[in-house]
Parts: C-alpha cells; sequence; structure tokens
C-alpha cells in the first residue's frame, strides 16, 4: 500500500508537463528559430572566419532537412550579407563570395563590382570628408594659439568628424541593403 503513494521523479515531471498549457504553432516557430538560427550564424562565422571554404558552405547547412534547414539556411545568409558592409572589406569580399556559391553562381561579378563600386566612392567621400574636417580641426587649434607643422588632429576622436563619418555611411546604406536583400534573395531562390 505505500507504494500507490511513492511517485518516480518522471511520473512527477510528466504530471507537470501535462498541466502545462500546449503551445501555438507561432510559439513553436519561435523555438525553433531560436534553435536552429544560431546553427546558421555559426556556420557563417566559421566561413568569414576562413574554417570553411565557400563550397563547404551549401553542404554544412544541408545537414540539416526541412523547416529546421531552411532556418539554418536563413541564418548563414542573415550572417553573410551582415558582413557586407564597408567597415571590413576583406569580410565584406568573403561575404560576397560565399552568398554568390550559395545562390549557385560561384564567384558573382555583377554583385562584386557593384559592392566595389560603393565602396570606392564612399572610402573617396571619406577621405575628403577626414580632410576638411582636419582643416577645421587645425584652424581651431590655432585659433587657439596651437600650431605648427607637428600639429595632426587626430580624426578618430574628433566628434564633428565622427558624427559626420555615421551621417556618410547611413547614405550608403540604402544602396548596401539593396545589394544584400538581392543576393539573400538569389540564395534562397536556389534552394
Amino acid at each position: 500500500m505505500e507504494d500507490e503513494g511513492i511517485k518516480s521523479a518522471l511520473e512527477l515531471a510528466m504530471e507537470r508537463v501535462s498541466k502545462l498549457p500546449e503551445l501555438s504553432a507561432e510559439e513553436i516557430a519561435r523555438q525553433r528559430e531560436k534553435e536552429y538560427r544560431p546553427l546558421g550564424e555559426a556556420i557563417g562565422h566559421r566561413y568569414l572566419e576562413g574554417i570553411l571554404a565557400a563550397q563547404e558552405l551549401a553542404v554544412e547547412a544541408g545537414r540539416h532537412e526541412g523547416d529546421a534547414g531552411r532556418i539554418v539556411r536563413r541564418g548563414l545568409m542573415e550572417c553573410l550579407s551582415g558582413a557586407i558592409g564597408l567597415g571590413n572589406p576583406a569580410a565584406a569580399e568573403r561575404a560576397l563570395a560565399g552568398l554568390g556559391a550559395l545562390a549557385g553562381k560561384g564567384d558573382d561579378a555583377e554583385a562584386a563590382a557593384g559592392w566595389k563600386r560603393t565602396l570606392d566612392e564612399f572610402e573617396g567621400r571619406r577621405a575628403a570628408l577626414a580632410a576638411e574636417q582636419a582643416a577645421g580641426a587645425r584652424e581651431r587649434l590655432a585659433a587657439l594659439g596651437i600650431s605648427g607643422s607637428a600639429v595632426v588632429p587626430v580624426m578618430e576622436r574628433d566628434e564633428g568628424y565622427l558624427r559626420a563619418l555615421e551621417a556618410l555611411r547611413r547614405e550608403f546604406e540604402p544602396a548596401l541593403e539593396r545589394l544584400r536583400a538581392r543576393l539573400r534573395r538569389e540564395a534562397e531562390e536556389a534552394r
């Protein structure tokens, strides 16, 4: 009779689980996204760090099937497209090659040329902005009595320059986002 009152840990856990409300389809989808998206992002980071080759991306993402595979692939594409920017050209070039490989194109010369044009224009305008801001900084320093050939303003610490540089980056962001969206779409359609 005493055994009837004693329940195993498994039985207690099962009773608790049975009392929990059922998850909605949306909650299940969120859980799956939370579970599988980091796997795709990890594949992307391994590729960007040079651990994986472009040809291995589809194989690595293909290890998961069905809905999980789509989520992993989406995480991978988001990771790679997020690396396409103006701050790290080497990572951006690698990301372009990776997205091209996922789309089955190999090297996407058109995308690479578009990104390179955007980068070149940004770099030219950034250099002009730095020169303009440095001249203004030298004038401000001269007004304070600080001048000479040894006076070189450190633009990376100048708040005015940093604000202007951020505004310049925002100006180029729509063109980069169009490129990222096109590459993600092509990689998704290739699946």
